[in-house]
């Protein structure tokens, strides 16, 4: 299990809100990310999380739920900070 404290409670917040968003398909990404995330986060911060979730490692498949991202982008980066010790 992932340490959650990898990213902020922010940080967290906002991939939840990005993927969450991603599977309601159509639309504004920035208006409805903006909508649910306060403070509002910057149209860079959000296209950020977005490329991240995009990743092939990442494995984002629309639908998926956003939780599940979450905590495989936590792993993922629980791992190389482990390698990297």
């Amino acid at each position: 299990m992932a340490d959650e404290h990898l990213l902020s409670t922010r940080q967290q917040q906002l991939v939840l809100a990005v993927v969450e968003a991603l599977n309601h398909g159509a639309g504004d990404l920035h208006a409805r990310v903006r909508a649910t995330v306060t403070p509002r986060p910057e149209p860079t911060d959000i296209d950020a999380v977005r490329r991240i979730v995009a990743l092939d490692w990442v494995g984002y498949t629309p639908g998926e739920k956003p939780a599940v991202i979450l905590a495989r982008l936590l792993d993922r980066i629980e791992e190389i900070t482990d390698s990297a010790t």
